[in-house]
Protein backbone atom coordinates (compact mmCIF):
# COMPACT_ATOMS: atom_id res chain seq x y z
CA UNK A 1 0.00 0.00 0.00
CA UNK A 2 1.59 3.34 -0.65
CA UNK A 3 2.05 5.75 1.96
CA UNK A 4 1.64 9.18 2.55
CA UNK A 5 5.06 11.45 2.79
CA UNK A 6 5.99 14.75 3.75
CA UNK A 7 6.24 15.40 0.01
CA UNK A 8 2.29 14.34 0.08
CA UNK A 9 1.32 16.38 2.76
CA UNK A 10 -2.36 16.54 2.36
CA UNK A 11 -3.28 20.43 3.17
CA UNK A 12 -6.96 21.30 4.34
CA UNK A 13 -8.33 24.12 1.96
CA UNK A 14 -9.94 27.17 4.41
CA UNK A 15 -8.60 25.91 7.34
CA UNK A 16 -7.29 28.62 9.40
CA UNK A 17 -10.13 30.46 7.92
CA UNK A 18 -12.48 28.25 9.86
CA UNK A 19 -10.41 27.34 12.88
CA UNK A 20 -10.08 31.15 13.66
CA UNK A 21 -13.87 31.76 12.92
CA UNK A 22 -14.93 29.53 15.03
CA UNK A 23 -12.60 30.63 17.98
CA UNK A 24 -13.27 34.12 17.42
CA UNK A 25 -16.53 34.52 19.89
CA UNK A 26 -15.09 32.31 22.20
CA UNK A 27 -11.37 32.56 23.03
CA UNK A 28 -9.08 35.55 23.83
CA UNK A 29 -6.66 34.21 21.31
CA UNK A 30 -8.29 32.72 18.56
CA UNK A 31 -5.18 32.84 16.13
CA UNK A 32 -3.42 30.25 18.54
CA UNK A 33 -6.57 28.15 18.69
CA UNK A 34 -6.61 27.81 14.64
CA UNK A 35 -3.35 27.45 14.41
CA UNK A 36 -4.12 24.00 16.73
CA UNK A 37 -7.00 23.29 14.94
CA UNK A 38 -4.71 23.36 11.42
CA UNK A 39 -2.11 21.27 12.90
CA UNK A 40 -4.11 18.65 15.10
CA UNK A 41 -6.54 18.15 12.22
CA UNK A 42 -4.33 18.30 9.11
CA UNK A 43 -1.50 16.14 11.24
CA UNK A 44 -4.74 13.58 11.74
CA UNK A 45 -6.29 13.29 8.23
CA UNK A 46 -2.84 13.16 6.67
CA UNK A 47 -2.29 9.90 9.33
CA UNK A 48 -5.40 8.55 8.60
CA UNK A 49 -4.48 8.32 4.95
CA UNK A 50 -1.30 6.45 5.88
CA UNK A 51 -3.47 3.57 6.27
CA UNK A 52 -5.93 4.14 3.29
CA UNK A 53 -5.13 2.62 -0.20
CA UNK A 54 -4.56 5.19 -2.78
CA UNK A 55 -8.35 4.34 -4.12
CA UNK A 56 -10.00 5.25 -1.15
CA UNK A 57 -7.65 8.50 -0.52
CA UNK A 58 -9.98 10.97 -2.31
CA UNK A 59 -13.69 9.94 -0.93
CA UNK A 60 -11.70 9.89 2.31
CA UNK A 61 -10.26 13.29 2.13
CA UNK A 62 -13.47 14.49 0.55
CA UNK A 63 -15.92 12.94 3.69
CA UNK A 64 -13.04 14.05 6.60
CA UNK A 65 -13.10 17.83 4.85
CA UNK A 66 -16.81 18.33 4.61
CA UNK A 67 -17.76 17.08 7.92
CA UNK A 68 -14.52 19.09 9.70
CA UNK A 69 -15.75 21.97 7.93
CA UNK A 70 -19.31 21.25 9.16
CA UNK A 71 -18.24 21.38 12.79
CA UNK A 72 -16.07 24.51 12.64
CA UNK A 73 -18.75 26.52 10.71
CA UNK A 74 -21.32 25.47 13.72
CA UNK A 75 -18.55 26.37 16.58
CA UNK A 76 -18.57 29.41 15.00
CA UNK A 77 -22.20 30.85 16.03
CA UNK A 78 -20.79 29.85 19.97
CA UNK A 79 -20.41 32.78 21.71
CA UNK A 80 -18.94 33.48 25.18
CA UNK A 81 -20.12 36.00 28.12
CA UNK A 82 -16.16 36.09 29.02
CA UNK A 83 -15.77 37.45 25.22
CA UNK A 84 -19.01 38.75 24.03
CA UNK A 85 -19.61 40.23 27.57
CA UNK A 86 -22.11 39.27 29.98
CA UNK A 87 -25.18 42.46 29.52
CA UNK A 88 -27.52 41.24 27.39
CA UNK A 89 -25.60 37.93 26.83
CA UNK A 90 -28.45 35.85 24.73
CA UNK A 91 -28.77 32.69 26.86
CA UNK A 92 -31.00 30.39 24.77
CA UNK A 93 -29.33 31.25 21.84
CA UNK A 94 -26.15 30.61 23.27
CA UNK A 95 -27.31 27.15 24.34
CA UNK A 96 -28.63 26.31 20.96
CA UNK A 97 -25.63 26.90 19.46
CA UNK A 98 -23.62 24.81 21.61
CA UNK A 99 -25.76 21.90 20.87
CA UNK A 100 -25.54 21.98 17.31
CA UNK A 101 -22.00 22.61 17.28
CA UNK A 102 -21.73 19.58 19.48
CA UNK A 103 -23.99 17.62 17.62
CA UNK A 104 -21.74 18.51 14.56
CA UNK A 105 -19.41 17.40 16.33
CA UNK A 106 -20.40 13.78 16.97
CA UNK A 107 -21.24 13.48 13.35
CA UNK A 108 -17.90 14.05 12.47
CA UNK A 109 -16.33 11.74 14.79
CA UNK A 110 -18.69 9.29 13.90
CA UNK A 111 -18.30 9.23 10.75
CA UNK A 112 -14.51 9.10 10.73
CA UNK A 113 -14.77 6.08 13.26
CA UNK A 114 -16.82 4.28 10.49
CA UNK A 115 -15.09 5.12 7.82
CA UNK A 116 -11.95 3.59 8.80
CA UNK A 117 -13.74 0.55 9.75
CA UNK A 118 -15.05 0.21 6.96
CA UNK A 119 -11.96 0.72 4.74
CA UNK A 120 -10.14 -1.64 6.96
CA UNK A 121 -12.81 -4.52 6.41
CA UNK A 122 -12.31 -3.91 2.78
CA UNK A 123 -9.28 -4.28 2.85
CA UNK A 124 -9.24 -7.62 4.72
CA UNK A 125 -11.61 -9.28 2.75
CA UNK A 126 -9.49 -8.65 -0.36
CA UNK A 127 -6.43 -9.93 1.10
CA UNK A 128 -6.05 -13.73 -0.60
CA UNK A 129 -6.73 -16.37 2.14
CA UNK A 130 -3.38 -17.41 2.39
CA UNK A 131 -2.57 -14.21 3.49
CA UNK A 132 -5.04 -13.86 6.20
CA UNK A 133 -4.50 -17.50 7.32
CA UNK A 134 -0.40 -16.29 7.87
CA UNK A 135 -1.37 -12.73 9.71
CA UNK A 136 -3.60 -14.76 12.04
CA UNK A 137 -0.90 -17.08 12.93
CA UNK A 138 1.79 -14.71 12.98
CA UNK A 139 -0.96 -13.01 15.89
CA UNK A 140 -1.50 -16.07 17.55
CA UNK A 141 2.05 -17.42 17.81
CA UNK A 142 2.79 -13.88 18.68
CA UNK A 143 0.58 -14.37 22.10
CA UNK A 144 0.90 -17.75 22.84
CA UNK A 145 4.79 -17.35 23.00
CA UNK A 146 4.85 -14.08 25.00
CA UNK A 147 2.93 -16.49 27.15
CA UNK A 148 5.49 -19.38 26.94
CA UNK A 149 8.48 -17.05 27.42
CA UNK A 150 7.58 -16.13 30.77
CA UNK A 151 6.30 -19.10 32.11
CA UNK A 152 10.44 -20.19 30.87
CA UNK A 153 11.24 -17.19 33.28
CA UNK A 154 9.12 -18.51 36.69
CA UNK A 155 10.29 -21.73 36.02
CA UNK A 156 13.83 -20.67 35.95
CA UNK A 157 13.58 -18.47 38.75
CA UNK A 158 14.34 -14.77 36.66
CA UNK A 159 10.10 -14.12 37.10
CA UNK A 160 9.63 -14.59 40.91
CA UNK A 161 6.15 -12.42 40.80
CA UNK A 162 3.83 -13.86 37.82
CA UNK A 163 1.48 -16.69 38.67
CA UNK A 164 2.43 -19.46 36.84
CA UNK A 165 -1.26 -21.15 36.40
CA UNK A 166 -2.52 -17.66 34.94
CA UNK A 167 -0.88 -18.01 32.15
CA UNK A 168 -0.77 -21.95 31.71
CA UNK A 169 -4.77 -20.83 31.17
CA UNK A 170 -4.13 -18.12 29.07
CA UNK A 171 -2.45 -20.41 26.67
CA UNK A 172 -5.20 -22.85 27.27
CA UNK A 173 -8.06 -20.09 26.93
CA UNK A 174 -6.62 -19.44 23.82
CA UNK A 175 -6.45 -22.74 21.92
CA UNK A 176 -10.26 -23.70 23.29
CA UNK A 177 -11.68 -20.20 21.89
CA UNK A 178 -9.80 -21.74 18.30
CA UNK A 179 -11.65 -25.05 18.86
CA UNK A 180 -15.13 -23.57 19.85
CA UNK A 181 -14.51 -21.77 16.32
CA UNK A 182 -13.51 -25.24 14.88
CA UNK A 183 -10.17 -23.82 13.86
CA UNK A 184 -8.87 -26.69 13.39
CA UNK A 185 -5.70 -25.61 11.33
CA UNK A 186 -5.22 -22.92 14.28
CA UNK A 187 -5.50 -25.53 16.67
CA UNK A 188 -3.28 -27.61 15.47
CA UNK A 189 -0.47 -25.43 14.91
CA UNK A 190 -0.85 -24.17 18.59
CA UNK A 191 -0.56 -27.63 19.94
CA UNK A 192 2.82 -28.18 17.10
CA UNK A 193 4.60 -24.90 18.76
CA UNK A 194 3.29 -26.03 22.43
CA UNK A 195 5.14 -29.51 22.00
CA UNK A 196 8.38 -27.94 20.46
CA UNK A 197 8.54 -25.51 23.25
CA UNK A 198 8.14 -28.57 25.79
CA UNK A 199 10.95 -30.23 23.80
CA UNK A 200 13.49 -27.43 24.46
CA UNK A 201 12.73 -27.36 28.60
CA UNK A 202 13.64 -29.82 31.33
CA UNK A 203 9.61 -29.04 32.50
CA UNK A 204 7.42 -29.08 29.86
CA UNK A 205 5.46 -25.62 29.41
CA UNK A 206 1.89 -27.33 29.42
CA UNK A 207 1.73 -31.29 30.66
CA UNK A 208 0.65 -34.22 28.63
CA UNK A 209 -2.39 -34.51 31.59
CA UNK A 210 -3.63 -30.94 30.24
CA UNK A 211 -7.15 -31.27 28.55
CA UNK A 212 -5.76 -29.00 25.23
CA UNK A 213 -4.29 -32.02 23.65
CA UNK A 214 -8.35 -33.41 23.28
CA UNK A 215 -9.20 -30.28 21.39
CA UNK A 216 -8.63 -31.71 18.22
CA UNK A 217 -11.28 -34.05 18.76
CA UNK A 218 -13.75 -31.21 19.92
CA UNK A 219 -12.94 -29.22 17.02
CA UNK A 220 -14.57 -31.51 14.75
CA UNK A 221 -17.33 -31.83 16.75
CA UNK A 222 -17.76 -27.94 16.26
CA UNK A 223 -17.20 -28.12 12.94
CA UNK A 224 -19.96 -30.43 12.87
CA UNK A 225 -22.32 -28.59 14.58
CA UNK A 226 -21.52 -25.63 12.94
CA UNK A 227 -22.57 -27.15 9.56
CA UNK A 228 -25.80 -28.42 11.14
CA UNK A 229 -26.28 -25.03 11.86
CA UNK A 230 -26.04 -24.38 8.32
CA UNK A 231 -27.89 -26.62 7.00
CA UNK A 232 -30.86 -25.64 9.72
CA UNK A 233 -33.60 -23.73 7.76
CA UNK A 234 -34.99 -20.52 9.59
CA UNK A 235 -38.34 -21.23 11.11
CA UNK A 236 -41.02 -18.26 11.88
CA UNK A 237 -44.11 -17.73 13.93
CA UNK A 238 -46.41 -14.26 14.48
CA UNK A 239 -47.13 -13.01 17.88
CA UNK A 240 -49.70 -10.35 18.30
CA UNK A 241 -48.83 -8.94 14.80
CA UNK A 242 -45.58 -9.61 15.22
CA UNK A 243 -43.16 -11.70 12.85
CA UNK A 244 -40.98 -13.82 15.08
CA UNK A 245 -37.77 -15.61 12.99
CA UNK A 246 -35.59 -17.98 14.22
CA UNK A 247 -32.64 -17.07 11.79
CA UNK A 248 -30.24 -20.52 12.54
CA UNK A 249 -27.37 -19.28 9.80
CA UNK A 250 -26.97 -15.54 11.95
CA UNK A 251 -27.55 -17.58 14.95
CA UNK A 252 -30.28 -14.84 15.82
CA UNK A 253 -33.60 -14.46 16.53
CA UNK A 254 -35.86 -11.72 14.93
CA UNK A 255 -38.87 -9.41 15.40
CA UNK A 256 -40.25 -7.99 12.59
CA UNK A 257 -42.82 -5.06 13.62
CA UNK A 258 -45.34 -3.50 11.05
CA UNK A 259 -43.80 -0.16 11.50
CA UNK A 260 -41.92 1.29 14.68
CA UNK A 261 -42.72 -0.22 18.02
CA UNK A 262 -44.51 2.58 20.71
CA UNK A 263 -41.83 3.40 23.20
CA UNK A 264 -42.50 1.52 25.56
CA UNK A 265 -42.30 -1.26 23.71
CA UNK A 266 -39.07 -0.41 22.61
CA UNK A 267 -37.77 0.24 25.81
CA UNK A 268 -38.54 -3.51 26.38
CA UNK A 269 -36.75 -4.82 23.67
CA UNK A 270 -33.44 -3.24 24.85
CA UNK A 271 -34.50 -4.11 28.78
CA UNK A 272 -35.03 -7.83 27.29
CA UNK A 273 -31.35 -7.64 25.24
CA UNK A 274 -32.29 -6.81 21.75
CA UNK A 275 -30.92 -4.64 19.54
CA UNK A 276 -32.12 -2.75 15.75
CA UNK A 277 -30.73 -4.27 13.23
CA UNK A 278 -30.45 -1.64 10.49
CA UNK A 279 -29.23 -4.28 7.82
CA UNK A 280 -31.65 -6.68 8.67
CA UNK A 281 -34.92 -4.07 9.43
CA UNK A 282 -35.61 -5.73 12.77
CA UNK A 283 -34.39 -6.00 16.52
CA UNK A 284 -32.73 -8.98 16.88
CA UNK A 285 -30.47 -10.94 19.91
CA UNK A 286 -28.58 -13.94 19.92
CA UNK A 287 -30.41 -17.28 19.33
CA UNK A 288 -31.19 -19.42 22.83
CA UNK A 289 -33.39 -20.62 24.60
CA UNK A 290 -33.74 -17.25 26.99
CA UNK A 291 -33.82 -15.41 23.30
CA UNK A 292 -36.85 -17.26 22.60
CA UNK A 293 -38.72 -17.44 26.27
CA UNK A 294 -37.78 -13.71 26.39
CA UNK A 295 -39.29 -13.21 23.04
CA UNK A 296 -42.36 -15.16 23.79
CA UNK A 297 -43.45 -13.36 26.89
CA UNK A 298 -42.51 -9.83 25.90
CA UNK A 299 -44.91 -10.66 22.83
CA UNK A 300 -47.23 -11.86 24.64
CA UNK A 301 -48.05 -9.26 27.03
CA UNK A 302 -48.39 -6.77 24.44
CA UNK A 303 -52.35 -8.12 23.75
Amino acid sequence: METVTNDSWISIPNLYDLAYRAHSNISFSPEKRAYKIVANYEGQLNDDLKNIPETERERYIEGYVKRLSSWLSAKSNCLSSMIAGPSNFPVRRAERANRTEENRYNDFSEWRDKALRIIARREEDAKPEEQKNAERWAHIKGRLESSMRTIVEIDNGINTFSARPLFVSSIAGTIKTLAKNADAEMVQRSLNLIKEWNGKYPKPIITEKNSIWKLLDECEINREKEADRQTTESSEYEINGVKVVKNFQAERIQLFFDGKPAPDVIYSLKHNAFKWSPSNMCWQRQLTQNAINATNGLLKSLA
